[in-house]
């Protein structure tokens, strides 16, 4: 028998958790670095330092996401391995359902159109906000990556280069 324990469930705004592999640190990109020192700052006004919630499966870090707010994090790195159509795309459309948001970091997961059965991506999910702030440090990382590959560079060129 299943019983219904929450009838609505929406997805909490920004809250002081976040849930990731910390033993690929090494492996991260620039950006989800950033990102990750970021929450780990003190700064009151915005609800940091996050505290590290990861138990290490996808469903158990995802429903303890939704239900209390944070943002969920696998990363690309070392490389994707989640995979696309059964892990997720059925957790991105329960996270947007919820009014939440998923993300591979550069683009929303329920619009990728699969290229095989077993296609691995990256997944970010949270609240709207916590995905949004993940994102920004992702581009601008980006940005200055090419800056510092052509100082010269307009900053308008750097947000299209993929």
């Amino acid at each position: 028998d299943l019983t219904l324990k929450v009838r609505k469930v929406f997805w909490q705004g920004a809250q002081a958790s976040y849930s990731i592999n910390e033993g690929t640190t090494a492996y991260w990109d620039a950006g989800t670095a950033a990102y990750i020192r970021h929450l780990k700052e003190r700064d009151p006004a915005t609800g940091r330092p996050y505290s590290l919630r990861y138990v290490g499966t996808l469903v158990a870090d995802f429903h303890r996401t939704l239900l209390r707010g944070g943002i969920f994090l696998y990363p690309a790195v070392p490389k994707p391995k989640l995979r696309l159509l059964y892990e997720a795309a059925p957790m991105a459309f329960i996270a947007e359902q919820a009014r939440g948001r998923a993300t591979t970091g550069r683009q929303r997961i329920l619009e990728i159109v699969p290229k095989d059965l077993h296609e691995k991506v990256p997944f970010i999910t949270g609240s709207a906000e916590d995905v949004a702030d993940y994102e920004d440090f992702l581009l601008a990382e980006k940005e200055t990556m090419v800056r510092r590959k052509d100082p010269d560079a307009p900053s308008g060129e750097s947000a299209s280069i993929p």
